[in-house]
């Protein structure tokens, strides 16, 4: 009797397999239910199993992920876990069923599984190519609802490829300095330089610019995301640079202009908006003045002339005061140079308690140099200026009404005589 309990013990030794289940990192999985067409038997710590040579299947938590119609005297069994959907570009929510599962009660049903941002709820172990439907129920925040259908080991969704998400890049010259796009309130995601419209999501897009517009405030243009998508966002502006200038030709950089709420000294350069008006006040401590451009090309370089000239003075004898008056008021104890617009002035030189008054008349552009403070009677004036056209005119006036008056008085006396 014992003979025969040690050779069917041999025989049944012989016949026996080992299976040893691990998953694609190499760690064994233990619980896993190791059935043969008799019995099952589950793995140990160690994801090992002895069964009888026939026909096995592995169930884990139930569901069949591996079958094999033979087995080597030691075989092991290689399951690939997933815990994560590869669903790009952009990650989803809903629900994966696998189709017409056997489970190890020998039933066959749908099992559904939630994932949430592609993680789904519990693992899976993959041995089996079932037959998989996706949920898709919402694609980042937004709500969704379609239905893909695939198979366990092709779980990979591009949601590009199926014409639910479109992909675009938008590139964009100055001044745009950013894109954005928005839905419901929110920016959509642009993280890695692409955005990713969703079909059936409304969506705007707005470029933000280094443009002013005439108050000041920034240009702000709104798009419509899919009719550009992957293409150049360009608005309708022009560099503007404007430069005041005086009659001689130089750049006035103490001079301040203000246009568009910015205060510029000399030269102002920035972005406008192409038709707008803009008002450009000016400063030029003398005058002030008030025009209004409307740049109208990519490029506007606009020169401002502000017309003036200088009244240089040198003097003999100190002074006390010297008033200019005229399209320009000065009052000071002895400038050396004054600048003024054009036009007539006079000057009252104040020194010594008495007052000396010259007629001077500046052009554009000109420099009138005048030497005051001469001693009384003393000599003349080593400068050019408009009171002397004035006093020579004066004396012409007057020689001619003296030699007219005395012509007259002679013909009157030849009269009388006669009589």
């Amino acid at each position: 009797m014992r003979w025969i309990f040690l050779t069917m013990l041999l025989t049944m030794s012989l016949l026996a397999s080992v299976i040893k289940v691990v998953d694609n990192l190499g760690f064994p999985i233990q619980g896993a239910a190791v059935c043969t067409p008799t019995m099952c038997v589950y793995t140990n710590a160690t994801g090992e199993a002895v069964v009888l040579d026939a026909p096995v299947e592995i169930y884990i938590e139930g569901l069949l992920v591996w079958r094999s119609s033979t087995v080597d005297n030691f075989t092991t069994v290689v399951l690939y876990k997933i815990d994560q959907l590869e669903i790009v570009p952009l990650s989803a929510s809903g629900e994966l069923v696998l189709k017409f599962v056997k489970t190890i009660n020998n039933t066959y049903s749908d099992i559904k599984f939630k994932f949430f941002n592609n993680k789904i709820e519990k693992p899976l172990y993959i041995g089996i190519n079932y037959p998989v439907e996706i949920y898709i129920q919402k694609i980042g925040r937004y709500i969704f609802n379609t239905t893909i259908k695939t198979q366990l080991w092709s779980l990979e969704v591009d949601l590009t490829k199926l014409g639910l998400v479109a992909a675009c890049r938008y590139t964009y010259t100055e001044p745009v300095a950013r894109v954005s796009i928005v839905t419901n309130g929110s920016v959509a995601d642009s993280s890695s330089g692409w955005f990713y419209l969703i079909k059936g999501v409304e969506y705007i897009g707005l470029a933000s610019t280094n443009a002013v517009l005439p108050n000041g405030s920034r240009y702000i243009v709104s798009f419509n995301p899919v009719a550009v998508c992957n293409k150049t966002i360009d608005i309708n502006s022009s560099r503007v640079v404007i430069s005041l200038e005086d009659s001689f030709g130089v750049v006035r950089n103490d001079w301040t202009l203000r246009v568009a709420n910015n205060t510029y000294r000399g030269v102002a350069e920035f972005w406008a908006v192409v038709g707008y008006s803009y008002d450009v006040y000016i400063d030029a401590g003398f005058v002030k003045k008030n025009i209004s451009i409307t740049p109208r090309r990519a490029t506007e370089k606009i020169i401002i002339n502000v017309e003036n000239a200088y009244l240089v003075l040198n003097y003999r004898a100190p002074v006390s005061k010297i008033y200019v008056v005229g399209n320009y008021t000065v009052v000071d104890k002895s400038p050396r140079r004054i600048e003024l617009p054009p036009g007539l002035y006079q000057v009252v030189i104040e020194a010594g308690g008495r007052n000396r008054t010259y007629i001077v008349e500046l052009r554009p552009g000109e420099i009138i140099r005048l030497t005051v403070g001469e001693e009384e009677g003393g000599g003349t004036s080593s400068a050019t200026y408009a009171f002397v056209a004035v006093v020579a005119t004066i004396i012409s006036v007057v020689s001619a009404l003296a030699i007219t008056e005395t012509l007259r008085r002679r013909r009157l006396r030849r009269g009388q005589s006669r009589s």
